[in-house]
């Protein structure tokens, strides 16, 4: 994060395939300095149209949900920051590579079984007590989206997550 530049803010909201993500498999996610969305299908995937092609057939109830989802992860870009909660404690990542992942092989993030990663430097900003209220309020919602654009980039939000960044 060197000098002040206009970059994405995403609200991620960390998931593995299904409803039954717990905050252990969302930690998986921290340590291993990834994110990723859920609706994995379980043979290699070379492209996000064949993906999407599979996946809205396997899922179709979930077509809306998991273009979305899909389309935003790729929107993502080097450099563009990540908020999310694990259980009590909140986090900022910064993006660090150039486009997602596709991974079956469970090497990076065990305990997942994502479809799309995108790798992520991710930053302990502490619990509800130390986080800036509009994180908290974005991050509060119990039914949001896998990812979403959110916030509005701005000095003072940039500011903050340099101090949390350390640089």
């Amino acid at each position: 994060m060197r000098g002040y530049q206009i970059m994405n803010i995403w609200i991620v909201n960390l998931k593995s395939n299904g409803l039954s993500t717990t905050d252990e498999m969302k930690a998986d996610y921290i340590k291993s300095n990834t994110c990723g969305m859920g609706w994995r299908l379980n043979e290699n995937i070379t492209s996000k149209n064949e993906y999407l092609n599979k996946a809205v057939v396997t899922w179709p109830e979930e077509e809306k949900s998991l273009t979305l989802a899909c389309n935003n992860y790729h929107k993502m870009a080097k450099n563009d920051l990540v908020l999310t909660r694990v259980a009590t404690h909140y986090y900022i990542g910064i993006v660090a590579d150039d486009k997602p992942f596709y991974d079956i092989s469970n090497n990076i993030c065990p305990n997942n079984i994502s479809s799309w990663m995108r790798k992520v430097t991710w930053y302990l900003i502490g619990n509800q007590d130390v986080t800036p209220a509009p994180i908290v309020a974005q991050l509060s919602s119990r039914h949001q989206k896998t990812i979403d654009i959110r916030l509005p980039w701005n000095k003072v939000l940039y500011d903050f997550c340099k101090v949390v960044c350390n640089n």
